[in-house]
């Protein structure tokens, strides 16, 4: 009585692991969002499956389909794994290796089946073609890999590795010694050989899941950011929303109400704008707009907020900055807004702006008492046409 397992009944286990696992894979391929290269994951858990099942008929069917279709279609299945992987991670080229694999084995399985008949330069050859597709799918899966994604990356790939290197073991030994006649011999190396993938395969398969998912995740992440900035944003310019800035103003307020700290905010609105309109028209206007924000936001700090409240008409509010520390912050960026050119028309022109700062006062009650006062300040510097900046 042997001291191993069967090895027709462990390739029978191993053909319905790959029957389940290629169903399951399909159940996710067309029930979730996947992405590239899960679909030649796929078809490498099919590759597999036919190919068993063919190992397991031998025999019974034509030794082409027992032997070098076999042996062709479980080389495919490594193969596709390394060519999902590379879809999977965004690499481009052409399955050239892959193809030179392919064509080995059916190279080997025919020559030393039909030409010269060996079972176990067979086994030794097809060990080592299986052992680089292997390898090269976990080498895909170390390649610079995602911070973020690094414990499935590695999981997956270590798991292909490990199968890679016991593949070159099996061929190695297989030519070092006189190799078995029959596949289904039963002995230590091909019951590894059988047994292994039963349980590395459940370990890829849930590489292959979890994988997709994070990426899924990352995605839904990604979308979710993008939509919170556009909730504050303004879909123009980039500033701040009229909503988005009153809430950091309010907040803001109370801090430095609660905290005794300075608060200063400034008020910009854009000079002759509706001239500028009637004359170049609104796109030009909107591309104003766009240059004001792109010009004024470097010079401002990451505490301070910019925002636009309607039109031409900006605020900036500028947190533990006091009346004087505003003034001289609305004089820099009044000369940076003089400076930057707009096209318009065919021409460049320069704009101008006005601009009143308010600083918090002991009796304000809320963040627009400061709001009013430099709203004031800056109609008086418009009016004045000569004061750039006024102060409240």
């Amino acid at each position: 009585m042997s001291l191993f397992p069967d090895i027709r009944s462990l390739a029978f286990m191993l053909m319905v692991f790959a029957a389940f696992e290629c169903v399951t894979m399909l159940v996710v391929l067309y029930t979730r969002k996947t992405y590239p290269g899960f679909r030649c994951w796929t078809l490498g858990y099919a590759s597999f499956f036919i190919g068993f099942l063919c190992v397991m008929l031998r025999g019974v069917i034509p030794d082409f389909f027992s032997v070098v279709a076999a042996n062709l279609l479980i080389t495919l299945a490594p193969v596709l794994y390394y060519e999902g992987a590379k879809r999977f991670r965004g690499i481009r080229g052409r399955p050239v290796l892959g193809v030179l694999l392919l064509l080995a084995a059916a190279f080997v399985q025919g020559y030393f089946l039909y030409v010269h008949n060996d079972v176990g330069v067979r086994i030794a050859c097809i060990s080592l073609i299986l052992g680089t597709a292997f390898g090269m799918a976990a080498w895909v899966f170390f390649l610079r890999v995602p911070r973020e994604l690094k414990g499935t990356y590695w999981l997956t790939g270590g798991i292909f590795a490990f199968y890679s290197l016991f593949m070159f073991f099996r061929g190695t030994a297989t030519f070092l010694s006189p190799g078995p006649q029959d596949l289904f011999v039963s002995d230590a190396i091909q019951t590894a050989t059988f047994l292994l993938p039963l349980f590395l395969s459940i370990g890829w398969t849930f590489g292959f899941l979890l994988l997709n998912s994070q990426r899924l995740e990352l995605d839904l992440r990604a979308v979710q950011s993008e939509l919170e900035v556009m909730v504050r944003t303004d879909y123009l310019t980039g500033a701040a929303n009229n909503r988005h800035f009153f809430e950091c103003a309010e907040r803001e307020f109370l801090r430095a109400q609660r905290y005794g700290r300075p608060l200063s905010l400034i008020m910009v609105d854009m000079d002759r704008f509706k001239e500028l309109n009637d004359t170049y028209g609104h796109a030009a206007g909107d591309q104003a707009l766009v240059a004001v924000v792109a010009t004024v936001k470097p010079l401002l700090r990451d505490m301070d907020t910019m925002g636009r409240l309607g039109g031409d008409e900006f605020a900036i509010l500028l947190p533990e900055t006091d009346r004087n520390g505003g003034l001289i912050i609305a004089e820099r960026l009044w000369q940076a807004i003089r400076e930057t050119p707009i096209p318009a028309g065919g021409s460049t022109i320069h704009l101008a702006a006005s601009m009143g700062v308010a600083a918090l006062e002991p009796g304000d009650q809320g963040i627009q008492s400061v709001l009013k006062r430099a709203d004031g300040a800056m109609y008086r510097a418009k009016k004045s046409g000569s004061i750039p900046v006024g102060a409240s």
